[in-house]
């Protein structure tokens, strides 16, 4: 082994980046707003309201709004925090009649823009929306899903998936109408080639790239009558929380427990070496993996994703820093819990 002295500079690549063959520091952050509350934030987006840039976020039980001249307000709050649904066997009162019927826990938070309006879904209760008008967020209206995982906005419909129908339904709007999920364009599919339920939807250019436990599919437009469609899925690839797919040009870089992966919608590849790898199974704790959250940290060419650490607090602990184009990894030693890439702020 090395003497003590001839140890290396350091033991991983923490609070630091790899550019022009040197090791710099990170670069610092700035404080946009405080928080009303300490819960973790568990979703985020952006929108510009008559010229004013907002951000608009949330945690396990309420939203939030900031823009510079309101400061941060609270859009709405006492969201279910889960349901304990008792479904009786014939009547009859005995301990193995009590069972889940439906045992759902708020979700981390997927939000997407519809022009200045923001339409946000936790997984429990039904989906909201904030006109961004000063009176709050509500519930969403027009017979959408009772809850869904995750919304996207796909040109000019609002699509939800993972719904009270089932885990491998999209459900959508009716033609530019956010508010209409029952007549004209509006309808609904089942994904049956996937093994398991839908756990993240991202962006890939002008469709969806949808991910099962272990298997990818493109959700994309196709017209009248039938308005959407699936393509046929890869297998091998999958996603092990709803914010963990991060959409980069036309790519998808994500996280399976397999390792960090990137595709392209016909093709993946598994990028993560073999000590990352290793570490990763030893160190994240994957029964809290469904809170892996990432981002595109467009400045420094990286995809930046927070993980929760074996032993840690439940939430994520550190950060994991790949570089796409020079194909390095690096580590922060705090844990993000939402992010953002860079567009209006």
């Amino acid at each position: 082994s090395l003497h003590p002295l001839a140890a290396p500079l350091w033991r991983n690549g923490e609070n630091v980046v790899f550019e022009d063959g040197q090791v710099r520091k990170s670069a610092g952050t700035q404080k946009v707003a405080t928080a009303l509350d300490t819960k973790p934030v568990t979703g985020i987006i952006d929108t510009l309201t008559d010229n004013l840039p907002n951000l608009v976020w949330g945690d396990f039980d309420a939203l939030y709004r900031y823009n510079r001249d309101d400061g941060v307000t609270l859009e709405r709050d006492g969201y279910d925090a889960g349901d304990f649904l008792v479904a009786f066997q014939e009547g009859a009162f005995q301990e193995d009649a009590f069972q889940y019927a439906r045992g759902r826990t708020p979700t981390l938070w997927s939000m997407d823009n519809w022009g200045e309006w923001v339409i946000a879904t936790d997984g429990v209760n039904t989906p909201q929306i904030d006109k961004m008008d000063g009176s709050g967020a509500a519930d969403l209206t027009g017979s959408p899903p009772a809850y869904a995982q995750i919304v996207v906005r796909i040109g000019n419909y609002i699509v939800f998936f993972n719904t009270d129908m089932g885990g491998n339904f999209a459900q959508w709007c009716n033609t530019d109408d956010v508010e209409d999920y029952v007549n004209g364009a509006a309808g609904f599919l089942p994904v049956r080639d996937l093994s398991s339920e839908i756990i993240a939807a991202e962006r890939l250019g002008a469709a969806v790239g949808c991910y099962s436990a272990n298997e990818m599919v493109v959700f994309q437009y196709i017209g009248p009558p039938y308005y959407f469609g699936f393509s046929k899925a890869l297998s091998g690839i999958g996603a092990v929380g709803k914010a963990c797919v991060v959409e980069q040009g036309a790519r998808h870089y994500g996280v399976h427990r397999q390792g960090f992966w990137v595709c392209d919608g016909a093709s993946y590849q598994y990028i993560s070496p073999p000590l990352l790898r290793e570490w990763c199974e030893v160190n994240i704790d994957w029964s809290n993996g469904g809170k892996i959250a990432g981002f595109l940290n467009e400045g420094r060419t990286m995809i930046e994703w927070g993980v929760p650490i074996v032993g840690g607090t439940g939430n994520n602990d550190t950060t994991i820093r790949f570089n796409y184009e020079k194909a390095t990894w690096t580590f922060r030693s705090y844990g993000i819990t939402a992010g953002l890439a860079k567009r209006i702020w």
